[in-house]
């Protein structure tokens, strides 16, 4: 009798603990990850993401973000009252919309006009290059001497 309300008991115990688990986390640990990982902490701690951080103000977020998330709020209903409430400073990456569209494509932008500008630049040097091997091979070579021919050959590979 006393083993199985001991029992009982524990068994009683263990789901309680487990209901209590459950309740403590209804809203998706990786959704609030998300959240927290797309907001950096305004506090002067180097502008670390609200998950990482471990300052009061980051902590107070944190606990908001986990409130709003029990309420049933979305991500986008999260992030745009931080947005409202703070600035797009509170934000870890502008949105790509508007002038903060730039920031998305600038960089590629960058890189496109850097490799066209470093392939004219080594076309032009291999063109001329190319125009006074021409005219080396155009003149008679037997005016120069081998030692003269030698160095100009010795010339244009350090540029070629």
């Amino acid at each position: 009798m006393f083993l199985r309300k001991n029992f009982f008991i524990m068994i009683l115990m263990l789901s309680l603990m487990i209901m209590l688990n459950t309740t403590a986390f209804a809203y998706d640990v990786n959704l609030f990850k998300e959240i927290t990982s797309k907001m950096v902490c305004l506090c002067g701690c180097g502008k670390q993401k609200i998950y990482e951080c471990e300052c009061q103000q980051a902590e107070t977020i944190r606990n908001e973000v986990k409130k709003m998330l029990n309420e049933g709020k979305t991500e986008a209903e999260i992030l745009s009252y931080y947005v409202k409430r703070d600035g797009q400073e509170r934000l870890a990456a502008p949105t790509a919309k508007g002038f903060n569209f730039l920031a998305w494509i600038m960089p590629g932008i960058g890189l496109i006009a850097g490799g066209l500008f470093v392939n004219y630049f080594i076309r032009k040097k291999q063109r001329s290059g190319n125009v006074l091997m021409q005219k080396i091979n155009d003149s008679d070579k037997d005016s120069l001497n081998n030692l003269d021919f030698k160095e100009i050959e010795e010339e244009l590979k350090k540029y070629l």
